[in-house]
């Protein structure tokens, strides 16, 4: 049995899950006690792991505990898909590990994979097998945090306080400014799924992400969304073996 951990080192937190020969067993384990608890309840063979904030001080002693492979993932780890990214060293690591865990699970077709945290990000794979590229935009508690820090009198405004949205029509200054945050997003993403819909066919929306979005619109249906997504992509690869892919290629040119 084959087991790996993987871990999502984001910029406000870190999550790990573990996955037995492909399958995902146990995830939601949040902070470095987390995966360190997994660690002692699975001993893990191997392990996959990106970093987008800050690297947690005990991540090197957690690795010393794996005996097999480590890979450290970031936007030029080779991957069943290839990565059309001007300069891919710059690409966020769990944008790419996202992006690779779609298509895992539901390529070879069109894909927007939008992943809302800190900040929310849009990138489309093609039907070949193709990461094009993206948007990055403020997260909703991105959003609220600059209304509040960049003018002079609206508060400060926890995500969650607002549990009537819709209508966006709000008596409240908090009301008002978490639903502009909130609906905003989901304008947004629905302007970006209008867009891809009208440009290519047969068009999969994958969402995931920390900040679920409230996404309203009765009209279109085809979305998924995947919370281990980025765990999903971090698992695919590591367990990714290039010499396949150029056997299959080859074999496709004969």
């Amino acid at each position: 049995m084959q087991r790996n951990l993987t871990i999502d080192v984001g910029n406000t937190s870190v999550k790990a899950a573990i996955y037995e020969d492909g399958r995902l067993v146990e995830s939601g384990r949040k902070g470095m006690e987390g995966a360190f608890a997994l660690v002692d309840k699975y001993h893990p063979g191997q392990c996959a792991y990106s970093i987008v904030g800050e690297e947690p001080p005990m991540l090197s002693d957690l690795l010393r505990q794996i005996p097999g492979r480590i890979l450290h993932v970031d936007g030029c780890t080779p991957a069943p898909i290839r990565n059309a990214y001007h300069r891919p060293e710059t690409l966020g690591a769990d944008r790419w590990a996202a992006a690779v865990g779609a298509w895992t699970l539901y390529g070879p077709r069109n894909l927007l994979v939008v992943d809302s945290g800190t900040c929310i990000t849009y990138d489309f794979v093609d039907g070949e097998g193709t990461f094009q590229g993206g948007i990055i935009a403020p997260g909703v508690r991105m959003r609220l945090d600059a209304m509040h820090q960049m003018t002079h009198l609206l508060p400060a405004v926890e995500a969650g306080e607002c549990h009537t949205f819709p209508p966006p029509h709000k008596r409240m200054t908090t009301q008002a400014m978490e639903v502009g945050a909130r609906l905003g997003a989901a304008m947004e993403l629905k302007g970006y799924i209008r867009y891809y819909t009208e440009e290519y066919d047969n068009l999969l929306v994958c969402l995931t992400g920390g900040e679920r979005i409230d996404y309203y619109d009765k009209n279109y249906t085809n979305f998924c969304y995947v919370p281990d997504l980025v765990f999903q992509g971090l698992n695919a690869l590591l367990n990714y073996d290039p010499s396949e892919t150029a056997k299959s290629e080859g074999a496709q040119e004969s």
